[in-house]
């Protein structure tokens, strides 16, 4: 388990932190010591590994708490907002990093975290609790075909010719709810919230008042979105968990 503030000695090396760590867990010190150092490398530490913990940064401290938590060789991880308090280019090296140590130490990796645009880039399944509980799970797209019949789908449409003439057109389809236009886009750009997906129906009634689509396309749902729906229909507080791996996943709390 790795929480979100990671506890180090900071008058010891990162080695020294995570030597100690292993005699803890009784491992055999040369094999430790040999463990360590390719910790270290893998986590991108190597270079620092003899200073004191004191001078690391936040980001460093969370690549050390990674190899501090592989030097016991778990099966699983638990990791509690990660990339908390870091600089956007150590969040991409955490990440970066996560994914590889699943990708390559076949660990599972369970992820809890509010972050979701970052769940989204590195997690295969996703669990959304909502008020304590369990509400929805699965990869990303699987959440998004569940929500399709619950929310509206929404149409992207960029159309060159007449905006007034454009805008009545797309608004004529009953199954159109809400027309959105963007502003300041040119060809003109709308959104469009429907009951069903009318992008065929919407080419041809475009075409024949004498305008031209330049794209028809639905807006996919990102983890925010689909989150932000579930928590308005569940109510009370909300928390995403991811877990990441490469046989047997699993979404926790």
């Amino acid at each position: 388990y790795l929480p979100e503030n990671v506890g180090f000695y900071d008058d010891m090396t990162g080695f020294e932190n995570l030597l100690y760590t292993a005699r803890l867990n009784r491992i055999h010190e040369p094999e430790a010591r040999s463990r360590i150092g390719s910790l270290l490398e893998t986590v991108g530490l190597a270079d620092a590994a003899h200073r004191r913990v004191r001078e690391y940064s936040r980001g460093m401290r969370q690549r050390l708490g990674l190899a501090d938590v592989l030097v016991k060789k778990p099966r699983m991880i638990i990791l509690d907002e990660p990339t908390l308090g870091i600089d956007p280019k150590g969040v991409q090296e955490v990440l970066q990093l996560i994914a590889r140590l699943a990708r390559e130490e076949r660990v599972t990796v369970l992820l809890s975290s509010h972050l979701l645009h970052q769940v989204q880039q590195i997690c295969h399944r996703v669990g959304i609790f909502v008020g304590g509980r369990l509400l929805a799970q699965g990869g990303v797209d699987e959440l998004a075909r569940q929500l399709s019949g619950s929310a509206p789908l929404v149409v992207e449409v960029a159309v060159e010719g007449d905006p007034g003439r454009a805008e009545k057109v797309l608004s004529s389809l009953e199954s159109v709810l809400e027309v959105e236009r963007l502003e300041k886009e040119v060809p003109a750009q709308y959104l469009l919230h429907c009951s069903r997906d009318v992008r065929a129906e919407l080419a041809r009634r475009l075409v024949e008042a004498g305008l031209a689509p330049v794209h028809l396309r639905l807006r996919a749902y990102g983890l925010d979105d689909i989150y932000r729906i579930y928590f308005e229909g569940g109510g009370g507080d909300g928390r995403a968990v991811d877990g990441d791996h490469r046989g047997q996943r699993a979404a926790r709390r």
